[in-house]
């Protein structure tokens, strides 16, 4: 993410392989809650929230790190429950107001960003920048997301499916709704180092549709999930070099996930 020209290696190390690991086991998981939820959509609005917020933390202090991180996450998530709220009050729908701001929070993004607009890591991302401490970061947020997962597994399914009796149950839809857009949250902007803001959505929301296509049990799309994006990002890794290598993990992930349709449809004829 750095703006240097200080020469790096450009081969992934042993810390690149674990940071890929972590997010597959990470964010995968939650993108089987956010299809069945129906909140993709959501989801894409809130990965381009954090590109003003990392604009802007990187206009007021520089390529820091944790200046990036935190802002990105306060503005991502800002954005995401103005979205949600003003979605909720308009007549235009969901789908249509998280689209619209998706959209907006990137051009305002690249805006802000125009002073270094000859780093394109911000976009796309760098395999150069993971190292133990980001490292041990991506490990921290891995283990609040699957624990997250595992102790609000039914809750997350009981809203979803029956949200009437989860309310007589006395749950809170909105409630459970933000805790999960937190953790989410903390996904992309623990992510967007190695894969951008672009790209950073892409191991959420790709092995999970995936998944959806193969199998109707969660904890196995869980699992099945996670497994697609190790398998694919240590290929990616193995196979294509330099900072290509983000790009080539996500495009062997479409790889398979264009597979799972031909493989429906060929099942379904």
């Amino acid at each position: 993410m750095m703006c240097s020209h200080t020469a790096i290696s450009t081969d992934p190390t042993l810390w690149t392989f674990i940071a890929f690991i972590l997010i597959s086991i990470s964010s995968s998981p939650l993108g089987i809650f956010l299809v069945l939820r129906r909140m993709t959509l959501m989801a894409d609005g809130l990965s381009h929230g954090l590109l003003p917020g990392v604009a802007v933390a990187g206009a007021l202090f520089g390529h820091t790190l944790w200046a990036m991180h935190t802002v990105g996450f306060c503005v991502a998530l800002g954005l995401a429950c103005l979205t949600s709220w003003i979605a909720q009050r308009s007549k235009l729908g969901t789908d249509a107001v998280f689209s619209g701001f998706s959209l907006w929070a990137m051009s305002a993004g690249l805006l802000i960003y125009r002073h270094c607009d000859h780093d394109m890591h911000l976009l796309t991302g760098s395999v150069h920048g993971v190292g133990a401490s980001m490292t041990g970061a991506m490990a921290l947020v891995a283990l609040i997301s699957v624990m997250f997962c595992i102790t609000q597994y039914r809750v997350l399914i009981l809203s979803y499916f029956d949200p009437m009796f989860f309310r007589i149950q006395g749950g809170n839809p909105q409630r459970i709704e933000m805790a999960f857009l937190i953790v989410l949250t903390l996904n992309l902007m623990i992510s967007f180092q190695i894969l951008g803001t672009l790209l950073g959505l892409s191991f959420v929301i790709l092995p999970a549709l995936t998944m959806r296509i193969f199998s109707n049990s969660i904890p196995k799309m869980c699992v099945g999930a996670s497994t697609i994006g190790i398998v694919s990002s240590m290929t990616g890794l193995l196979l294509i070099p330099g900072n290509r290598c983000g790009m080539g993990i996500v495009f062997i992930m479409g790889c398979v996930y264009a597979c799972a349709l031909i493989y429906e449809r060929i099942r379904g004829v």
